[in-house]
């Protein structure tokens, strides 16, 4: 459903609704016709999201997407990926989070100008 939303430029947000809706409302987003009415909310045409839920139209993507977080090592979540090089799971401080985007960032920049 995220892969949906993304083609749309809504991804980030339907994960933050999804998010919301699990933690904070205490919807079941197992439930396709939830998860459905869920992107609705974002911006997601209706018909379009139900024919996505209960079909397989990103499935490729979504295999791609896990067999991607096992190379990655990803196990638990939090997990964090940084600049595709540095992985660190678990609750981090914000502090550690700027950091590591300020090195990669920094990084960034040095690879760039060589």
């Amino acid at each position: 459903m995220v892969h949906l939303a993304a083609t749309h430029g809504l991804g980030d947000v339907a994960v933050k609704r999804i998010q919301e809706a699990y933690f904070a409302d205490g919807l079941q987003i197992a439930d396709r016709e939830t998860l459905a009415l869920l992107l609705a909310e974002v911006g997601v045409d209706l018909d379009e999201a139900r024919t996505v839920a209960l079909g397989s139209a990103y499935a490729d993507a979504v295999v791609a997407d896990r067999e991607r977080a096992d190379e990655l090592g990803v196990g638990s979540v939090p997990f964090f990926v940084f600049d595709e090089r540095w992985v660190v799971s678990g609750a981090q401080s914000a502090w550690w989070v700027l950091e590591m985007l300020r090195r990669c960032r920094d990084q960034s920049h040095a690879r760039s100008s060589a």
